[in-house]
């Protein structure tokens, strides 16, 4: 199984607290200190998420990761005691205006109302997000997730292809 570790800018956690260890071109960043304990969700633990949840859970940088075991929490999220990053994903500036793009054409093609998709379209372009607090990131692609709950298999497979660099750019 595939795991992904949502973070802020600088490697911190979004919603929770602590900044994470960096990989460094193909090596793996240092493994979390161990926490142990009984773990639970958005209280104590690592907080990591497959590729069902990564859509939900998507901000501005994405990586694989490697957990030492999992607990399941709350629908997509998952806890572990001890994580290290693997690598960052092709997740950036660049795949996620195209991402937008490609969810307004795809809802076009269907023939489903995307007033809400060309607002945030219009925000993303208009800001870029680079002045905005990381959750405020996350906050707008959870906003997304919802907007293609319609299809939310293709937005789904789509983000991945993006996340894994296999999405003709």
């Amino acid at each position: 199984m595939t795991w992904y570790k949502v973070l802020g800018r600088e490697g911190n956690a979004i919603y929770g607290k602590g900044t994470w260890n960096l990989p460094e071109g193909d090596t793996p960043g240092e493994w979390m200190p161990y926490l142990g304990g009984e773990l639970r969700e958005c209280v104590y633990g690592y907080h990591i998420t497959d590729a069902e949840g990564l859509g939900t859970w998507a901000g501005p940088r994405i990586f694989m990761v490697e957990p030492l075991w999992t607990v399941r929490g709350q629908g997509d999220v998952w806890i572990t005691p001890q994580a290290r990053l693997l690598r960052e994903t092709c997740w950036n500036t660049e795949t996620q205006y195209k991402l937008i793009r490609d969810c307004i054409d795809h809802a076009h093609r269907n023939n489903i109302p995307s007033d809400k998709l060309r607002r945030l379209d219009g925000e993303f372009l208009s800001h870029d997000f680079s002045g905005y607090p990381d959750h405020v990131v996350g906050l707008f692609w959870s906003d997304v997730a919802q907007e293609m709950n319609w299809d939310a298999k293709w937005y789904k497979q789509r983000l991945l292809a993006y996340v894994h660099g296999s999405a003709v750019l």
